[in-house]
């Protein structure tokens, strides 16, 4: 065999096994829920980022990961929803500035009541889907004793009435 071919060959060798190693971390990565010890991660129950209405399986989620007393883990990524209700014990975690829930109806997209603790971090709520001359939030709380938005970002709000 020429010896060129066989540096070739031995190059090419390198490259797959390095190929091989780096698909085989990729694979290991944690999800994102299995970075936040205890979580209940969205997609293991059907919670996925894209463009479908996530209402339905974002509240069984949500209920869910406050009955057991878990928080609620969103990857990155854009979801679509309306009239979540937050339960007492909600602790919903997603990436900041990466996870964002956005308005698909009418409002408000969340609403916490007579709860004792409710506990939004690292996500962004978007009221872009508010019809102009609306008077609605994006989360309404009443009666909640503690309400924790940590990394909170509120956007898209529509616009205000003329005066």
């Amino acid at each position: 065999m020429d010896r060129s071919v066989a540096v070739e060959i031995d190059a090419l060798r390198r490259r797959l096994l390095l190929g091989a190693g780096a698909l085989a971390a990729l694979s290991a990565a944690p999800t994102y829920a299995q970075a936040l010890p205890g979580a209940l991660d969205a997609a293991s129950m059907g919670v996925k980022p894209g463009d479908a209405d996530q209402s339905r399986g974002l509240q069984r989620a949500l209920d869910r990961a406050a009955r057991d007393g878990r928080p609620l883990a969103l990857a990155p990524g854009l979801y679509r929803a309306a009239g979540l209700t937050l339960p007492d014990g909600t602790v919903l975690v997603g990436a900041p500035e990466l996870t964002r829930i956005e308005l698909v109806g009418s409002g408000p997209l969340m609403t916490a009541q007579g709860a004792r603790r409710v506990s939004l971090r690292g996500v962004a709520l978007d009221g872009a889907n508010v019809p102009a001359g609306q008077e609605i939030g994006v989360l309404a709380a009443d009666d909640v004793q503690t309400l924790t938005l940590d990394e909170v970002a509120v956007t898209g709000r529509a616009a205000a009435p003329s005066c």
